[in-house]
């Protein structure tokens, strides 16, 4: 009984000495709260050709990827999708991303964001049909080509540099 009596003595002072020792050594001083950071965004314009014989409704959607992850920040963000839009048979379209996040920044770094977008074909009873992803490994890279809507043996396709992504619906 004595024994166990001791050995609770030894815990209680095991337990206030780890206490104290917290107390004493704390948070460190040189703890920085990590600083968020700020974003800019930029528009883009991408031209979208209708080769397909039939007019088409055409959407854009995407995000932007960080290039390298980093802790605390975001590693993808949207970017405000481009509605609906009827594209006349042969008809060439451009259509403008806005606040579409090329860079991320602190003042201590700066992370570069690119572009991965999808564009959508829609029939015209409403139900999407096609679409596909684009990776990109600059903001610039889809700006000086045209995408190319086809349609062969009734299946759609779109031409555009480096497709990653093909889904058929």
């Amino acid at each position: 009984m004595k024994q166990l009596r001791n050995v609770s003595k030894m815990l209680v002072v095991l337990v206030l000495l780890i206490g104290a020792s917290s107390l004493f050594v704390g948070c460190p001083d040189n703890y920085e709260i990590p600083e968020k950071p700020e974003f800019t965004k930029e528009s883009v314009t991408l031209k979208i050709v209708n080769d397909t014989g039939e007019k088409q409704i055409v959407k854009i959607t995407g995000v932007s990827i960080m290039e390298k992850y980093e802790l605390n920040w975001d590693d993808h963000i949207k970017f405000p999708d481009v509605l609906n839009t009827e594209i006349g048979v042969g008809a060439e379209k451009s259509f403008v991303i806005k606040d579409l996040v090329t860079k991320g920044y602190t003042s201590k770094k700066t992370i570069n964001y690119f572009p991965r977008f999808q564009i959508w074909i829609m029939k015209n009873d409403g139900s999407w049909v096609y679409f596909k992803s684009f990776d990109s490994e600059s903001k610039d890279q889809y700006l000086n080509g045209k995408f190319h809507i086809k349609k062969n043996s009734g299946k759609f396709d779109i031409h555009g540099v480096k497709a990653i992504l093909t889904t058929f619906f």
